[in-house]
């Protein structure tokens, strides 16, 4: 029993680890893609939570809060996977 929690918190610590590096990649996607609409000169739209960002913050508010979220999932799932595997 002991052997299988082990095994289940390592595989929470790694997804933790996995969600911080997709954060930062969806970062750069929707930065670049937002760029490529603007310079277009099509309308920037996405779902609602998102387009709220978008729309106070901009692309540059979007990309920094997307990167710095993913950091911090990728820092702690760092520290939660240091020493488990």
């Amino acid at each position: 029993m002991n052997k299988l929690k082990n095994t289940l918190e390592k595989q929470n610590q790694i997804w933790v680890f996995l969600i911080g590096i997709a954060l930062i990649i969806a970062g750069f996607y929707f930065f670049f893609h937002i760029q490529e609409l603007e310079e277009a000169g099509q309308e920037v739209r996405f779902s609602r939570k998102i387009q709220w960002v978008y729309d106070y913050l901009g692309k540059y508010g979007m990309f920094a809060s997307f990167e710095i979220v993913g950091l911090i999932a990728l820092i702690s799932g760092i520290k939660q996977l240091k020493g488990k595997l």
